[in-house]
């Protein structure tokens, strides 16, 4: 198989080859990636409970540093600075990689380094700031010098590095963070009580996908006369102006806005006796969800 030669890698040469790495580090051979270990991890929050499986697959991705940063920054602002010639000057995708992405030499340098450390790359992107890859836990210990410990926090187990990432010096300014080392820092339920969701070391098929999209013109005067009205109040489905639904139009759509088919309310008042603004249609989702505050609009902004 293509990972065999790293199938049996016992304790001492993992040792071995964390010394080495670390003496690469010192000599310039090898750059250490910083902050890449789990705070419950480096705190001892995170009790070790052995070795995880050496055979497990697991998925990382690669993310290469922004080499244009400050510009991005600069061309960020200007694009929303009335009277600079920038002003509402958007670039297409491929104008915003040309400018600000990786060089394809640099990607490709990550490319070439995953895959003679038997890393198979499963997807590249076209702004070249992320490589997606996915090999055994015995081969990525080798090619990061780390060492992937099991770990009890709560009566639970995860998984996680123990150590920084190291990678080579040439990559040391190209490569930024590598992500999936750990299941420990994994997104959560905002709101408490909710139970923590589990998902699988890893899983088959497509690592990425692109799911439906749309757009529509934002020109007020083009919109319909009649726009369409659910239980008898204004149909937003297809409207993402903050002005044109409030939250009891939302609440009476069930298909996108109610999935829970919550018990309808009129919605607070500001001081004024208006109704606040809703900004968008996903908030009222999410509210009912408890997963997020509903995002109002500010007195006095459209």
């Amino acid at each position: 198989m293509k990972y065999s030669q790293f199938g049996c890698i016992c304790a001492a040469a993992l040792m071995g080859l964390a010394a080495s790495a670390a003496g690469q580090a010192q000599t310039g051979a090898a750059t250490e990636l910083p902050g890449l270990v789990p705070p419950a991890v480096v705190n001892g929050a995170a009790v070790a409970a052995g070795s995880f499986r050496s055979a497990q697959m697991l998925r990382l991705v690669f993310g290469l540093q922004h080499p244009h940063i400050t510009e991005e920054e600069q061309f960020l602002e200007a694009l929303h600075t009335k009277g600079s010639p920038e002003f509402m000057h958007f670039l297409t995708a491929d104008e915003w990689n040309a400018r600000f992405s990786p060089s394809p030499r640099d990607e490709q340098a990550v490319v070439d380094w995953v895959q003679a450390q038997g890393l198979t790359v499963t997807h590249r992107f076209a702004n070249r700031l992320l490589v997606d890859v996915e090999a055994p836990v015995s081969a990525i210990e080798a090619a990061l010098a780390v060492k992937i410990n099991s770990y009890a926090i709560g009566g639970r187990t995860y998984y996680s590095n123990d150590r920084n990432p190291v990678v080579p010096a040439v990559l040391g300014n190209i490569v930024h963070s590598v992500a999936g080392l750990n299941n420990i820092q994994a997104m959560k339920f905002g709101k408490h009580g909710f139970p923590e969701s589990v998902f699988p070391a890893y899983s088959q098929g497509l690592t990425y996908a692109v799911g439906a999209s749309g757009s529509d013109d934002g020109d007020r005067t083009k919109l319909a006369a009649d726009p369409g009205t659910t239980n008898g109040v204004l149909d937003p489905t297809a409207l993402y102006s903050s002005d044109a639904y409030d939250a009891t139009a939302l609440n009476a759509l069930g298909h996108c806005c109610n999935p829970l088919g919550g018990a309808s309310s009129p919605p607070a008042t500001r001081s004024n006796g208006a109704r606040p603004r809703i900004a968008s249609s996903f908030a009222a989702v999410w509210r009912k969800w408890g997963l997020s505050s509903t995002i109002r609009m500010r007195p006095g902004t459209r």
